[in-house]
């Protein structure tokens, strides 16, 4: 069974085979880490929007700032790659101009 495991891992790993894999894309990979953790935020932000009532508003902002980032990184995913960078950089200066 480790034998099997293990031919398993190694096709998925190795770029130069014809496995279209997701994890033969390591950008997809990291694209698909970071989507994930600005939709938890979004998750805990709602969460706190609900509970604080004080600070709802800027709650609220932080969230539509974090879908809007997200859905670019997720749209830089079905662009080709010089464009791509475009896509990248407007996604890391609308996401990245607050802090947590």
């Amino acid at each position: 069974m480790s034998s099997w495991f293990y031919s398993q891992y190694e096709r998925c790993i190795d770029r130069n085979s014809d496995n279209d894999s997701t994890l033969s894309h390591p950008p997809l990979i990291q694209i698909a880490f970071y989507v994930t953790a600005r939709l938890f935020i979004v998750a805990l932000h709602l969460s706190f929007a609900i509970s604080l009532k004080h600070m709802r508003p800027i709650l609220i902002a932080m969230t539509s700032v974090n879908i809007i980032a997200s859905a670019i990184w997720i749209g830089s995913i079905f662009v080709p790659l010089p464009q791509r960078f475009g896509m990248l950089w407007v996604a890391i200066t609308i996401g990245g101009s607050h802090t947590y």
